[in-house]
């Protein structure tokens, strides 16, 4: 079946972007300076995120993908800091939307400011499992290792596994938190990511 017809019947998909980020620079945020170099999706019945892909940003297919999730795609689209990966996502492909993406960070913030936000991190906290720094370490394991200077130089077959955990992981995150932002925040939440439409510049 082609992936759009899967996605299609799914009731959410995540979504995220690993960037060309050079490692300690100074000048400014990095989504003035880089572009994707992958685009992973993960998609499933709730609660599991089980089926994830990963795309190079060279494939010929991805911007048109993209549009179609943005512009079509009728399900939740759930992303962790999504102004960043839209930004991204804008300066790579050209691709942008309107539609209201659902952020994981977002929700992280509202149920409690004085933890952490970040993906990882808020994941362990929340979901409790103590795997989930593997990927990242053999990431950083290969850039100290040979001093690489971007997350784009890290083989495939260790970059695609750890490009892959993050749309799983905030799958993951959503199942937990989603329901509660429901329950207490909705309203205020909505506002959030009304307001968080407004793409970087």
């Amino acid at each position: 079946m082609e992936l759009r017809s899967v996605l299609a019947q799914s009731p959410r998909i995540t979504l995220d972007s690993e960037t060309t980020t050079t490692l300690n620079r100074k000048g400014g945020p990095s989504w003035l300076f880089d572009k994707a170099f992958l685009i992973t999706l993960g998609w499933g019945a709730e609660p599991s995120m089980e089926q994830t892909v990963a795309y190079e940003a060279t494939d010929p297919a991805v911007p048109d993908l993209l549009s179609w999730i943005y512009d079509e795609y009728r399900g939740r689209l759930v992303m962790h800091n999504a102004k960043f990966d839209r930004a991204i996502i804008r300066k790579t492909f050209g691709v942008d939307t309107n539609r209201l993406i659902d952020d994981t960070m977002i929700m992280a913030h509202l149920i409690d400011e004085t933890l952490p936000k970040g993906l990882k991190p808020r994941t362990e906290i929340e979901c409790g499992n103590p795997e989930l720094g593997d990927h990242e370490r053999l990431v950083k394991y290969y850039l100290s290792k040979y001093n690489l200077k971007t997350y784009a130089e890290v083989p495939r077959e260790i970059m695609i596994p750890y490009a892959r955990q993050d749309v799983v992981l905030t799958g993951m995150l959503d199942n937990v938190l989603y329901p509660q932002i429901q329950k207490d925040f909705a309203d205020l939440y909505t506002t959030e990511i009304k307001q968080n439409k407004q793409l970087l510049t």
